[in-house]
């Protein structure tokens, strides 16, 4: 960025020097040697008289942290419309960057009375409060055949989500351009949905600063999903947010193999901008504790459920297959656990009435205590996943698959690509859609309790060859390019 006014540069200098003394105190820990900020004024001085015109400034190279080199350890914002630190992929990655010495600080959704402002675990939590518009009814109803009213679910869609994620992105950046200021942040780490974050980060791209783009989900395939093929436009839109963000990165991180593909294909990312970061398991928040006695009474077999209940987890198909097991199989000593809660709770509750197995399911909404989420999950005998094959699923991973694995218990779930990859030996996979073979399956289980031990002895010991600690070394690695200790310096453009 060429400046031929001299009055300009005066007041830029003027400007970046206050902006510079007014951060003195807050180096964290750094010397105060270590800056070195050369002014326009400053470099013509020592330009041997040099025309003012031939200087450059390139703001990629300008010390918006306030240092002259790059730090040790970098400072993260990162953006998520999720609530932290209930989400646990982002919270994972953010206390591993955290324990590898980074500074980390977080904007979130606020949707539990939380506080707008705290640290847990050293990582600056700052909330959003949540706006949602039409709560309910933007879900479509399997029952609903009504043309008028699937139109007007779509409508409700498109304008819901889209005021929500204008409205988180707007509220990012307002509260970015004062975190720029108070947490010298050198990167921004997006986690999508939505995947209009990227506009908050190329902003930031202009002074040199990184991006880091998160991919946990297809969101271009998961609006298909939800409302099949109607407003292709809007399809075709979402595709091209998700481009946007994905070229826009200085580095993306994909949740698996085929996450990576698609960036790679359909996105056009070079492979090694691709840091490959899995969904692994904790395995110092989630462990087995003593069974829930009120829910172990309910039947010898006790059949779980962990996770959203939305559209595309196919909860309903779940409750096809119990209804099989109790009615058609005449195996009523049974009980379905279902925790969890989504925008599609409320009809899994109604077609639980109407087919006559709700007396069959204990439901117990979403548990935020991790304790007495390992109580729950302890009580189980075998772990169930009835999400039903699409394109959006069968190239997904699914974090309850990790945490089920940490039990010791079976997984019975459709054969889906990365479902399979994930569970690998510790789980019984049948023909995707199949709720007659799924039920067939969990009975003979049941009545096999060898095999049952071996595949949960089998779950344990791959919960311990996925556990988080493990999967994510590739986010410290991908940390490391950015920093330009490993290979080639990244661009900032």
């Amino acid at each position: 960025m060429d400046f031929e006014n001299a009055e300009l540069v005066q007041i830029l200098d003027l400007y970046l020097k206050r902006l510079v003394n007014s951060q003195m105190g807050d180096l964290d820990g750094l010397s105060k040697s270590n800056l070195h900020w050369s002014s326009p004024i400053e470099l013509r001085k020592r330009s041997s008289g040099k025309p003012l015109e031939n200087l450059r400034i390139r703001w990629g190279q300008m010390p918006f942290s306030f240092l002259g080199e790059p730090r040790e350890k970098m400072n993260i914002l990162m953006l998520t419309e999720s609530n932290f630190p209930m989400d646990n992929r982002v919270r994972h990655e953010a206390y591993k960057l955290k324990e590898n010495g980074h500074r980390v600080s977080v904007i979130s959704i606020n949707d539990m009375s939380q506080k707008f402002h705290e640290k847990i675990k050293g990582v600056s939590i700052y909330r959003i409060p949540r706006i949602e518009l039409f709560k309910y009814g933007k879900q479509v109803k399997s029952t609903d055949s009504s043309f008028y009213n699937r139109i007007l679910i779509l409508l409700k869609a498109i304008i819901g989500y889209g005021f929500e994620y204008f409205y988180f992105t707007a509220a990012c950046f307002v509260l970015s351009l004062l975190l720029i200021f108070k947490d010298q942040f050198d990167v921004i780490h997006t986690h999508n949905p939505p995947d209009t974050l990227f506009a908050v980060a190329s902003f930031y791209k202009i002074f040199g600063k990184k991006f880091v783009y998160d991919h946990h989900d297809l969101c271009p395939d998961l609006f298909l999903e939800k409302y099949s093929s109607r407003g292709t436009s809007v399809y075709k839109l979402l595709l091209l947010l998700e481009k946007f963000s994905c070229q826009a990165a200085n580095l993306v991180i994909a949740t698996n193999e085929s996450y990576k593909k698609i960036e790679i294909e359909r996105c056009g990312v070079k492979g090694e901008n691709i840091y490959v970061v899995r969904n692994g398991p904790d395995l110092n928040e989630m462990k087995i504790e003593e069974s829930i006695q009120a829910i172990r009474s309910k039947a010898k077999t006790i059949l779980c459920y962990l996770g959203a209940i939305n559209i595309q987890d196919g909860v309903d198909y779940l409750l096809d297959v119990l209804s099989k097991i109790v009615y058609r199989c005449d195996h009523k000593d049974v009980c379905l656990l279902i925790i969890g809660d989504g925008d599609y709770l409320y009809k899994i509750k109604e077609l639980a009435k109407e087919i006559d197995v709700n007396k069959y399911i204990a439901f117990t909404d979403r548990i935020s205590d991790r304790n007495k989420l390992n109580k729950y999950l302890s009580t189980a005998d075998i772990f169930v996943d009835a999400a039903p094959y699409s394109f959006l699923n069968d190239n997904s991973t699914f974090v309850k698959h990790m945490e089920y694995m940490i039990y010791g218990k079976p997984i019975i779930s459709f054969a889906l690509k990365e479902s399979m990859v994930s569970l690998g030996d510790a789980g019984v996979f049948v023909p995707p859609n199949d709720t007659e073979e799924m039920a067939r399956a969990i009975i003979e289980l049941i009545k096999d309790e060898d095999r049952a031990k071996a595949l949960g002895a089998n779950a344990k010991k791959r919960s311990r060859e996925l556990s988080w600690d493990k999967v994510s070394a590739p986010l410290i690695e991908a940390y490391e390019m950015i920093r330009g200790k490993t290979g080639n310096r990244l661009s900032s453009c």
